[in-house]
């Protein structure tokens, strides 16, 4: 896979996604990072995909914009210039529960094993369409598999072989087909009381004719028996060289089958003339019983087998019948199976695909229990679907508890160990693919969401082993710029493979991020302060935190505290606390700091010169104020009227984040009127205003709503924390607009 196009229109929340190309040159470019803040289109991206992967019409003709009907849908993906196989796509979503992966039972056996596997099922089915034929299931091949396991009571054909193979039989039912006794309608005529009744008044008079014929005995040679040697002896070529044989009773010897024969008719033709039998065949006169009615005429020793607590036996006698009639492929798909299993023994399943990659997930990631596979065999020979059981371990009784999926996915595991399990089955899903070499382009859509640190960097871990595979290419999309971050250090993808998502009024635009945006944006900033505001601004709350963290000066702390929160000029003590105009002003240790709108960016040179060792701000006025750079003034307009709704930087976002609380504090203040109060805070200035102006302003909902909004969105937006700012980088840049811009309309009153 050399390039991969998306051309998107329409489909789901992307509007239009024009002819971007994804280049997979080289082993270094094989994957993709895509930072996409949430409802910008990270999941429809991935939806388009997943429909894509089933490839069924219903999922295909699902790729549209449902919201608004919009046309014309464009839903073209193509590898190297050919539309893409639904098989090399595979979407991991960030959750699905009840997940469970279909490929389990591939993995259970290596690649040999299932070379031979393939052979034996072959034979299976071959086998099975002969008994298809003989039982009138036919095409039918899975539902008579289930009748054949049910009437044995046993969950495996395979696995039962044995219980099959029974030799020589003392009846022969072959020439009778199941489903014409055992079709529902016959069946239930079967076990009517008239239909019962004269079985048993057939069964005595049965017993009048065996008593006519000393070479019959009931229970040791029954008729039916004396049919099965008849047969074996034509079979055997046994009246050859004139042999002969003497039925007891009789006078003259039997010279060849065809007397023998005749005689096993004669005994049949006087059955036949009973009253009871000609009873039986009056209540098989309707339609659905003339079948029936045709099979006791040709078979009447079968009549007894009618009783209906013979059924089940019969049921299996007929089976039986089919079986030993066909031994020979019987015996070679026995043959073959035994050779496979005692092969698959000797193997083991330590060394299993299966176990491989169970082994992956245990070593990393971090549960509560153990899993089996309870029925490996039915999973790989395909007649079960893998049952997985679940171990805990009692430390108390020192014991394991078992349950099953259903149970611990509904009652017992966390939300978190839910997800860990869902990753399992992906893992599965990979690991499978990985066993066939299949050529893959994953669509990874925030896999790492809501699992704690541990298990972040277990997934982390696992997607830089499937980054390192030849046949594997992906894509990442994730909310999380602190996850984006990572995965760019941790799976060294190249700067240049990592882009941000940028809304524009006819689409969205994939931009490239710089690389000191992704590993360092400080540094990025530090060094570009000459000739660019943008830069001072965004590193004023970087270094008063320095400040905080580190020297600890308050005078220098509270001077940038004056630039992120609406200030009047204010004297301070030593300790930084606001001195009242009616105290002692004399005092030396004492410190004025100008109020907000004052402040320039000469003002702020010789701390940034003490805490960044910057301080060259190129052309960059000093007398030009912070305020007027941020807001503007009558003459030209401020950085945050400039920043575009698709300029979606963490720069943008901060300044931004800045303003608006400048501009809700200010707004405040005005209404609140109380210097000496609004002077005296000392921390959490912007919540310390909001409740004073709830308590005041009660009534005033809609300014209490934008307000607390902001108390909402900017506070850890402006504080350097350790997640790097990550709360404002997941925050779009339109919502922070359209909140800075309520204030510029906001009533007074």
């Amino acid at each position: 896979m050399k390039k991969l196009t998306v051309n998107l229109q329409n489909c789901y929340g992307i509007k239009k996604l024009k002819d971007f190309d994804f280049a997979f040159n080289d082993n270094k470019t094989k994957v993709f990072a895509i930072y996409a803040p949430n409802g910008s289109m990270k999941t429809s991206f991935a939806k388009v995909f997943q429909k894509l992967q089933s490839g069924t019409k219903k999922d295909l003709d699902d790729i549209k914009d449902h919201i608004f009907e919009r046309e014309p849908i464009v839903k073209e993906i193509k590898v190297d210039d050919a539309d893409i196989e639904k098989e090399e796509i595979y979407v991991v979503k960030s959750f699905e529960s009840f997940y469970e992966s279909k490929n389990m039972a591939n993995l259970l056996i290596d690649n040999e094993l299932k070379e031979r596997l393939k052979e034996v099922l072959k034979n299976r089915n071959i086998f099975f369409s002969i008994l298809g034929d003989l039982s009138g299931f036919k095409k039918k091949i899975a539902e008579m598999e289930d009748q054949l396991l049910k009437d044995f009571s046993i969950d495996s054909f395979l696995q039962n072989l044995d219980e099959f193979d029974k030799g020589e039989l003392e009846y022969d039912y072959s020439n009778i087909c199941y489903n014409n006794i055992f079709d529902d309608a016959v069946k239930k005529k079967i076990e009517s009381d008239e239909f019962q009744d004269g079985i048993e008044e057939f069964l005595v008079k049965s017993d009048e004719v065996y008593g006519q014929y000393d070479f019959l005995e009931k229970g040791k040679l029954s008729l039916a028996k004396l049919k099965g040697i008849s047969k074996k002896l034509k079979d055997e070529n046994f009246f050859s060289k004139e042999n002969k044989i003497i039925l007891s009773g009789e006078n003259d010897p039997i010279e060849d089958w065809k007397e023998l024969n005749n005689k096993i008719k004669d005994v049949e033709n006087i059955l036949k003339e009973t009253d009871a039998f000609k009873k039986i065949e009056v209540s098989l006169s309707d339609v659905k019983g003339v079948v029936l009615k045709d099979i006791i005429e040709n078979n009447p020793e079968i009549v007894k087998e009618l009783k209906k607590e013979n059924l089940g036996e019969l049921q299996r006698k007929l089976w039986l019948s089919y079986i030993v009639k066909n031994k020979e492929s019987f015996k070679k798909l026995k043959d073959d199976f035994q050779k496979f299993s005692a092969e698959k023994q000797s193997k083991g399943f330590d060394n299993t695909p299966w176990n491989k990659a169970y082994k992956k997930f245990d070593d990393r990631f971090t549960v509560p229990f153990k899993m089996e596979i309870s029925n490996k065999v039915s999973s790989i020979i395909g007649e079960k679907l893998p049952k997985v059981i679940f171990k805990f371990y009692d430390k108390e009784q020192d014991r394991l508890i078992s349950h099953d999926r259903e149970k611990i996915e509904g009652e017992i595991l966390s939300q978190g160990e839910k997800r860990a399990l869902y990753l399992l089955n992906i893992i599965f899903d990979i690991e499978e693919r990985k066993e066939k070499k299949q050529k893959t382009l994953f669509i990874i859509d925030d896999i790492a969401d809501s699992f704690d640190y541990q298990n972040k960097y277990a997934i982390i871990e696992y997607l830089k082993e499937i980054s390192e595979e030849e046949n594997f290419y992906s894509i990442i999309l994730t909310h999380n710029f602190d996850f984006f971050r990572t995965i760019h250090s941790r799976l060294s993808i190249h700067h240049k493979n990592c882009f941000s998502v940028a809304k524009t009024s006819v689409g969205i635009e994939l931009k490239d991020i710089e690389r000191q945006s992704i590993i360092n944006p400080f540094k990025n900033w530090k060094d570009g302060i000459k000739n660019n505001k943008k830069c001072i601004i965004v590193l004023i709350p970087f270094v008063r935190n320095l400040i905080n963290y580190g020297i600890n000066n308050k005078k220098d702390y509270i001077f940038l505290t004056h630039l992120l929160h609406k200030k009047v000029e204010i004297q301070y003590d030593k300790n930084g606390k606001y001195r009242k105009a009616e105290e002692n002003n004399e005092v030396s240790d004492d410190f004025v700091i100008k109020k907000t709108e004052e402040i320039t960016f000469g003002d702020i040179k010789e701390i940034y010169e003490q805490y960044l060792r910057k301080s060259d701000f190129g052309d960059i006025s000093d007398t030009e104020t912070i305020h007027t750079a941020i807001f503007g003034d009558d003459n030209s307009d401020g950085i945050v009227d400039s920043i575009q709704d698709f300029e979606n930087t963490l720069e943008n976002k901060i300044i931004l984040a800045i303003a608006i609380r400048l501009k809700a504090e200010e707004f405040m203040i005005k209404r609140i009127n109380d210097c000496s109060f609004v002077n005296s805070i000392e921390k959490d200035q912007a919540i310390t205003l909001f409740k004073e102006y709830k308590k005041l302003f009660k009534t005033k909902e809609e300014s209490l709503k934008i307000l607390g909004r902001v108390n909402i969105m900017t506070p850890e937006n402006i504080h350097l924390n350790s997640f790097m700012y990550e709360p404002i980088l997941d925050m779009d840049i339109v919502e922070l607009k359209g909140l800075y811009e309520k204030f510029k309309t906001m009533d007074e009153a």
